[in-house]
């Protein structure tokens, strides 16, 4: 019984990141702190782009980890001509409110990094279940082609093995 119950979660988690790995990225509207609007993959594509995202204060937290090193592997290093997102799914942080998400971000953050960060105020249950976001409290990154779809996905806090992956997916 253990054997098939195992079987059983190794397959779902194995099924969960293959879900949208090749998949079209699916549509964010949104603007950055800078106050430029924004739609992914539309507006990205013909590069390849680097998307973070939250859906709760908990993912932030983790999602911050991974701030300044995929700034300076990939924002300030000419080798790598990616886009970078953040994207706080803010309607997903139900006990602050978006408004008051995006001016905590603001206040947090050198203006640097202003335009990095993409606020989207639309509904997250369907961008979560059609990127693979099962655990909400997990900051999830996709490596997006220049044709807009999904090449790679991981989750969780920075580690330099997961960000060897992605620059790994960024050089192909």
């Amino acid at each position: 019984m253990k054997k098939i119950l195992i079987t059983f979660l190794i397959s779902s988690i194995l099924s969960a990141y293959a879900f949208t790995i090749g998949q079209a990225f699916p549509e964010i509207k949104g603007h950055t702190l800078e106050k430029n609007e924004l739609t992914i993959p539309k507006d990205v594509k013909g590069k390849f782009t680097l998307v973070a995202l939250a859906s709760s204060m908990r993912a932030q937290e983790d999602l911050d980890t991974w701030l300044q090193p995929m700034y300076s592997s990939f924002a300030e290093n000419p080798m790598y001509a990616v886009n970078l997102f953040i994207i706080p799914l803010t309607k997903g942080f139900i006990l602050v409110g978006p408004d008051k998400v995006e001016s905590q971000i603001k206040a947090s953050l050198d203006k640097e990094y202003y335009k990095y960060i993409l606020v989207y105020n639309g509904e997250v249950g369907p961008i979560r279940k059609a990127l693979g976001m099962e655990e909400k409290d997990k900051p999830y990154l996709y490596v997006i082609d220049p044709r807009g779809n999904i090449t790679y996905k991981t989750s969780g806090k920075y580690t330099e093995e997961k960000m060897e992956e992605i620059a790994d997916k960024l050089s192909e």
